[in-house]
């Protein structure tokens, strides 16, 4: 009987394929037998590095004790550039057999019905002015982010607008709209594809990213973000200027939790806002105000 949905298993850890049912090489659009281990099959084939990130942690499952008999892969949805050149939507799932050294692995093609499920994720978890991620959009991704790797150092920072207000108050919504939807693209401009960039609300924007190493990376991140900001922004005859206040904080360096990490980036933010002068500050125990923990009320 002939498989309705496309089967690989590799042998582990040296992640060498075995075999491709028809349906695999149907799904992936390359000749059988192209694909040699699933490293070079998440390389070549998946499009989202975080897609790519996330099966490649499940590919060193096979380190847990020899006691385990099975390890399940969840449903992962992920997104193929196939040797034809179409881009298809699979559902990714399988096992990993520590004992057998075996992985196991399912996908079922559903690039038919993601069309209407992706307008709905957009709608729900995008911030429809600036087209990055709305509160749910970052909520979702601390889930993620939590899940498939717990203690994964983060860092948030939060980013206000300085010099916003005026320009709304003085050339209308439509203008400040326009400056907000300028603000998101350089944001992205100056971020990578896989930090997540979200519309807090207002002028506020936030940024969720791995957290780099040093003090002088941390700051050089920021030092982009002032100067993408900082440049002159021109909507018809207006050449409008904005700068930024920037607040951060790392997780779990100074964080224990979600919420207490954007409270203390809040709170790092606002302490620049006080001196009247745009610039950034990164939350630490010995320069938080007394009242650490108190939001701020502006």
């Amino acid at each position: 009987m002939r498989m309705p949905h496309a089967i690989s298993w590799a042998s582990l850890p040296d992640m060498q394929i075995q075999y491709g049912n028809p349906a695999f090489d149907q799904l992936f659009g390359y000749p059988s037998g192209h694909f040699r281990t699933a490293a070079q099959l998440i390389a070549e084939a998946y499009i989202h590095e975080r897609q790519r990130e996330r099966l490649l942690q499940h590919w060193h499952a096979f380190n847990f004790p020899e006691d385990v008999e099975l390890i399940s892969i969840p449903d992962i949805e992920i997104d193929i550039l196939s040797g034809t050149g179409e881009i298809r939507t699979a559902l990714h799932c399988g096992m990993i057999l520590p004992r057998q050294k075996v992985s196991i692995a399912i996908f079922k093609d559903i690039s038919g019905v993601t069309h209407d499920h992706r307008m709905l994720r957009e709608y729900a978890f995008l911030d429809p002015l600036t087209a990055v991620a709305n509160r749910r959009g970052l909520q979702e991704r601390w889930n993620e982010e939590a899940t498939l790797r717990p203690g994964k150092r983060l860092a948030f920072i939060m980013v206000d607008l300085d010099n916003f207000k005026p320009i709304n108050d003085t050339y209308g919504h439509e203008t400040g709209d326009a400056v907000l939807g300028i603000a998101a693209a350089r944001l992205k401009a100056v971020m990578r594809d896989s930090d997540l960039i979200c519309r807090l609300g207002g002028d506020e924007f936030g940024l969720l990213l791995a957290a780099p190493e040093g003090q002088d990376q941390l700051d050089m991140i920021c030092r982009r973000i002032m100067l993408s900001l900082m440049t002159p922004i021109h909507i018809g005859p207006l050449n409008l200027h904005i700068s930024a206040s920037i607040g951060g904080c790392l997780y779990p360096d100074h964080a224990a939790n979600q919420r207490e990490l954007l409270q203390r980036a809040d709170l790092a933010m606002y302490q620049v806002k006080k001196t009247g002068k745009s610039g950034w500050r990164w939350w630490s125990a010995a320069t938080a105000p007394l009242d650490g923990n108190s939001p701020r009320t502006d």
